[in-house]
């Protein structure tokens, strides 16, 4: 491995982002897709989502993404 390579996984290792800068960064993110018109953009709540729990949750969210036109859908799966 290079010095250089070493030396940049060693700064990336120790880089401990605080909570301002999350929150900065978080703001970002926001601002850019709600500002995101360049294609179809699908938000998925996915706080509660499972994947694994279920085919029906990810044949939905399958569904969600062919189904997709222009502009901006936001999607919540259901829970049980």
């Amino acid at each position: 491995m290079s010095q250089r390579r070493a030396l940049f996984r060693s700064e990336a290792v120790a880089f401990q982002p605080d909570d301002e800068y999350l929150r900065e960064l978080n703001e970002a993110y926001v601002h850019f897709f709600f500002h995101y018109n360049a294609a179809p953009l699908l938000v998925v709540e996915t706080s509660q989502f499972d994947s694994d729990a279920s085919d029906e949750a990810l044949d939905d969210l399958i569904k969600q993404i062919r189904g997709m036109g222009p502009g901006t859908r936001y999607y919540v799966p259901h829970t049980k």
